[in-house]
């Protein structure tokens, strides 16, 4: 496989994976609890409930109450210790670890690059010079 399109999917990767890391938020609605609020975003309260208090306990109310309005971190749930394997990468790296699952069900478009005029990225591969979009489309 060209060494341009394992850049450009990993470079992809690297973005998801990287924003998916990124702590997520949610507003606290009026009379709700933690145990509603995890619930309300996909959350077991069971197995959340600990971490949902140790990352916000600065900003919690009297008795681990929230505060209608006020955002609140999600824990990223058990996703952190799964791994998912992506042959693509080859042996040595195939093995994507998953840090959260805040971008699970979300539809992501991606635009293939460069065309007309501007060729974007340019290598060779065997010999034939190849521009970005004639292996973005494969990616």
């Amino acid at each position: 496989m060209s060494f341009l399109i394992r850049l450009s999917i990993s470079l992809i990767l690297f973005v998801v994976l990287s924003q998916s890391a990124t702590s997520r938020t949610d507003i606290a609605r009026k009379g709700e609890g933690i145990y509603q609020m995890l619930k309300r975003n996909g959350l077991s309260g069971e197995a959340n409930f600990e971490e949902f208090l140790r990352i916000n306990q600065s900003v919690l109310g009297p008795n681990n109450s929230l505060y209608q309005g006020r955002a609140y971190k999600l824990p990223g749930a058990s996703a952190s210790s799964k791994h998912v394997v992506e042959p693509l990468f080859g042996p040595e790296k195939q093995s994507v670890k998953i840090v959260g699952n805040e971008l699970k069900g979300c539809v992501f478009y991606l635009v293939s690059g460069h065309g007309g005029p501007d060729p974007g990225a340019v290598g060779k591969v065997e010999g034939r010079i190849v521009t970005e979009d004639e292996y973005a489309y494969d990616v």
